[in-house]
């Protein structure tokens, strides 16, 4: 399993990691927030402890991508 980052980089860094790499693979949104990175990590904070599961994954975004994400 992969490691966790969650006490590694603040919102800040990880909002300037992830917006470099949209950037780099030519998605033209604007940057990540630090305050989006925060909601993100709130809702997923139950899943600190334990990683997901495929089953997990399936039930948020089936075949699809997580209705909760921003459209352009």
């Amino acid at each position: 399993a992969m490691p966790g980052w969650a006490g590694i980089f603040t919102d800040e860094k990880l909002a300037d990691i992830m917006t470099y790499l949209h950037a780099s693979w030519g998605n033209t949104a604007g940057a990540v927030k630090p305050e989006e990175v925060a909601a993100a990590r709130a809702k997923f904070a139950s899943h600190l402890a334990a990683p997901y599961r495929e089953a997990d994954l399936l039930k948020m975004a089936p075949n699809d991508s997580d209705p909760s994400d921003k459209k352009p």
